[in-house]
């Protein structure tokens, strides 16, 4: 899994950027330059899901 430096973590909180990782590695390669993508998240906020619509796939995203 690809992580964040701590302080690095902190920036994106601190300027108001969620750092969203992928729950799978699998995931992460399979976006292309280009791609157009989408944020989506349910309705009670418990679920973070990235659309990608050039392939229309989802990837469960997760919050750290």
């Amino acid at each position: 899994m690809k992580s964040f430096a701590r302080i690095h973590l902190a920036n994106l909180i601190n300027f108001g950027i969620l750092p969203l990782t992928f729950k799978d590695d699998e995931s992460y390669q399979g976006i292309d330059q280009g791609d157009e993508i989408e944020i989506e998240v349910n309705h009670l906020g418990d679920t973070v899901t990235l659309f990608d619509k050039s392939k229309s796939k989802r990837m469960e995203l997760l919050v750290p």
